[in-house]
């Protein structure tokens, strides 16, 4: 979904069926997710270099110049996915919900669609790919 003010891309990360959940109907979708009552959302970016929510770069009237200062500092070294996972398990949820693209326009993935990612960042790693891989295993 994209205009304006908004780009987000939402994936959902079920712990070891992703693939399943994809292939079912949305009925089908929508009674398994249900079933399902306890999960993470995960919601996470490059504003959080500000110490503010998702919106930080609007409400503070940013340009891409200005922001750009927070996405070079943006490096999560300390992201660690398979913790992320064991304690959403730990805790008896069944999903995670990872915001990958937020108001911002940045990417938290590996876009072929725009250079605005976290491949040319500091940090140079697929977030989104490394949290996919540790829900699968």
């Amino acid at each position: 979904m994209k205009n304006i003010f908004v780009v987000l891309c939402f994936l959902l990360f079920i712990l070891g069926t992703a693939e399943k959940s994809l292939s079912q109907s949305k009925e089908e979708t929508l009674e398994w997710f249900g079933k399902l009552k306890f999960g993470m959302f995960i919601h996470w970016g490059v504003y959080s270099e500000i110490g503010r929510n998702e919106w930080a770069r609007a409400h503070y009237k940013m340009s891409i110049e200005e922001y750009q200062e927070y996405v070079d500092r943006f490096n999560p070294v300390t992201f660690n996915p398979d913790e992320w996972v064991d304690l959403a398990k730990e805790a008896g949820m069944k999903y995670m919900v990872f915001t990958s693209k937020h108001h911002d326009g940045f990417c938290m993935f590996d876009s072929k669609l725009q250079d605005y990612n976290i491949m040319n960042s500091s940090y140079g790693k697929d977030i989104v790919g490394m949290l996919n891989n540790a829900c699968k295993k």
